[in-house]
């Protein structure tokens, strides 16, 4: 008796092991996550407002539809990346996530850079490279450390009024995502 226990246990235990890492390898094989859903709206480097109309997208991404979104994806691995925009006088935040949805930078309006966004994006190699270089960086262009390459900007905007939609979402479309390093 003692032995047909220690077997169900055991059973029981490698059961839950299993089930476990089965629950945690799921993510990395998903084919359909978010990142494959922006890559269909968003080409490489483009800054794309958003649609809150979209009930599928907002459901599907988890947005706000109090807020205007714009994102650009990008891949490190192909040189770093340069994000330039003006931001209507309105709160604002911008994050930069990792293909698996950690945030790795954020930051809003309300911390102190004004209404323009100038951001530099780079691996650890490029960081590196660009110590080594001891580049002249300008006053509110901040840098990004990130650890992987594939990431996503996002940037929220909150219209006070519904009026204000469009223009914000034109405000988006005029943030430049790009390699070019005449920022």
């Amino acid at each position: 008796m003692a032995r047909i226990a220690l077997w169900i246990l055991a059973g029981l235990i490698l059961g839950g092991i299993i089930h476990l890492s089965v629950i945690l390898l799921v993510p990395t094989f998903a084919e359909r996550d978010a990142w494959s859903r922006l890559q269909g709206i968003a080409p490489d480097q483009a800054f794309v407002a958003l649609d809150h109309q979209d009930s599928e997208l907002t459901r599907a991404l988890q947005l706000d539809p109090a807020l205007n979104y714009g994102i650009c994806q990008f891949d490190l691995a192909r040189g770093p990346v340069f994000i330039d925009g003006k931001l209507p006088h309105s709160f604002w935040s911008i994050a930069v996530a990792a293909r698996d949805g950690r945030v790795i930078y954020s930051t809003t309006s309300r911390a102190g850079s004004g209404d323009e966004i100038k951001i530099g994006v780079f691996n650890p190699a490029q960081s590196r490279l660009l110590a080594e270089e001891g580049l002249d960086i300008g006053q509110g262009f901040l840098i990004v450390n990130a650890p992987s390459n594939q990431l996503t900007a996002i940037v929220r905007l909150w219209p006070e009024h519904d009026a204000l939609r469009e223009r914000f979402n034109d405000a988006l479309e005029q943030i430049s995502c790009t390699r070019d390093t005449t920022i």
